[in-house]
């Protein structure tokens, strides 16, 4: 499932399911399949604006990836194997404070989301991070697209402390992939509350 719209913005909060199973082609018989909302994979081009907030996203045991300059993901529901997010700029928060779109119904009813301010640093929410780490599913943060530098330096924030307590069914990994620089400001611990897990949770971190 590809949802793309190159400079464009993308609003989903329904549901999207890719559980189906089959050969991929080269042989190999693969577990769900890929959804990619915001980012174009033959020229790398991002949208201008993401939005899923409050989506359903599923591919139970395939890739989830939701990209764009401008990320919103606020209480998404995320279950596959791999999920990417993929921003120009991103900040780890505990709330979110970023300015919402402004909706706009044309003659034809169709609703379009506009971006009500320039691009600013793209917010992802730890419960959002925890709940997918928890539930075994692997999540890369990554701002090393081909389209930073125009709007943003490609930076990583982390604000907030994340506790993680994967009772998944698999090891998880979070990796944090920035084409500038990583801050973990103080008080932004990153622990595993190894009394409740059944599972690992690495965590990667590259500048």
């Amino acid at each position: 499932v590809y949802l793309l719209a190159d400079g464009g913005q993308i609003k989903v909060d329904g549901s999207i399911r890719a559980n189906s199973t089959g050969n991929d082609g080269r042989g190999q018989l693969r577990k769900g399949a890929d959804i990619v909302i915001g980012r174009d994979e033959v020229t790398g081009f991002l949208s201008k604006a993401t939005d899923v907030v409050g989506a359903k996203l599923e591919s139970q045991g395939g890739f989830i990836e939701t990209s764009g300059d401008d990320l919103k993901t606020g209480n998404v529901s995320i279950k596959a194997a791999q999920w990417l997010l993929d921003p120009t700029d991103i900040n780890i928060v505990a709330t979110g404070t970023a300015t919402p779109d402004t909706p706009s119904t044309n003659t034809g009813g169709t609703t379009t989301y506009q971006e009500t301010a320039g691009i600013n640093t793209s917010e992802v929410l730890k419960s959002t991070i925890e709940s997918a780490i928890n539930g075994g599913t692997n999540v890369t943060i990554t701002t090393a697209n081909p389209t930073v530098g125009a709007n943003a330096a490609g930076n990583i924030t982390l604000s907030t402390a994340l506790n993680f307590s994967n009772t998944g069914a698999t090891d998880a990994t979070l990796t944090l992939l920035a084409k500038n620089g990583i801050t973990q400001n103080a008080g932004a611990s990153i622990t595993t509350n190894s009394g409740a897990s059944t599972k690992l949770v690495n965590v990667v971190m590259t500048a």
